[in-house]
């Protein structure tokens, strides 16, 4: 089995298991196995609530609302979020 179909067998059956947090598990994926984990990741998120931690831009834009942390200066951390129109990707309220 190839290395990164590994990875994303071992990804779904973690959050098939009832696991809820994925950290930066498609960070090694390429394209086409990036499409498949999405994929799997859609089909959990219909009963399932999912924190995915990613800078991955296509994992970004399949989620329903991102959260980010924003350093405005030296020790001062802010909590942006924005909710995504499924449809289109696109922020829904700025």
């Amino acid at each position: 089995m190839l290395e990164n179909e590994r990875q994303i067998s071992q990804a779904t059956s973690s959050l098939m298991a009832e696991e809820r947090l994925v950290d930066e598990v498609e960070a090694a994926l390429d394209d086409a196995n990036l499409s498949k984990l999405i994929g799997a990741l859609d089909v959990l998120r219909s009963d399932t609530q999912l924190l995915v931690i990613s800078h991955q831009r296509r994992t970004m834009e399949d989620a329903d609302v991102l959260y980010g942390v924003s350093m405005q200066a030296d020790g001062v951390s802010r909590v942006v979020s924005q909710k995504l129109d499924r449809e289109t990707g696109k922020v829904v309220n700025a």
